[in-house]
């Protein structure tokens, strides 16, 4: 009997532990059509963090789902649905995010607010996820103030891995 108990606990651990809890930071760049990358290093959970106010109360049921936090010094939180288990695709408010001297901003440092949606591919191994050739569009909602029309859309390619 004890060794069907020990039995089912280390199987219950072993399955338990395959989930990303963000404990090892990810790199994530977007790179834009001109060339320009914007490195970001992230946090990634496949759990919604119970006292975050900027994920919704619904979201916390969600068991398809994995979790971008930013951990620079311009924080966001993206949600991303898992689709067909190979398909990660999220759509979300972006706070301020500083560009400097970027080509779709005319050579200007702005200070971009909008929406960005996100699709990439992805593969599991483990914990780790890895997106090589996801794409994204941010709708630039207040571009007006740096002379250009809004909404400005930028489009381009990002990748993810852990560090």
């Amino acid at each position: 009997m004890k060794a069907l108990i020990t039995f089912f606990a280390i199987t219950f651990i072993l399955f338990a532990c395959t989930k990303e809890v963000g404990k090892k930071p990810y790199s994530l760049e977007l790179t834009f059509p001109s060339g320009e990358v914007l490195p970001l290093t992230v946090l990634v959970y496949e759990k919604a963090k119970e006292y975050s106010p900027d994920v919704p109360i619904n979201s916390y049921e969600q068991t398809n789902s994995v979790y971008i936090e930013s951990d620079d010094t311009y924080p966001w939180e993206l949600m991303m649905y898992k689709k067909d288990e190979e398909r990660l695709v999220g759509i979300n408010d972006i706070n301020y995010w500083k560009f400097s001297a970027v080509d779709f901003a005319g050579g200007q440092e702005v200070s971009a607010y909008g929406v960005i949606e996100m699709d990439g591919l992805y593969t599991k191994k483990g914990r780790k996820f890895t997106v090589e050739n996801g794409t994204f569009t941010i709708t630039w909602a207040n571009s007006n103030q740096y002379g250009i029309p809004a909404p400005k859309v930028i489009t381009g390619t990002w990748r993810m891995e852990r560090k």
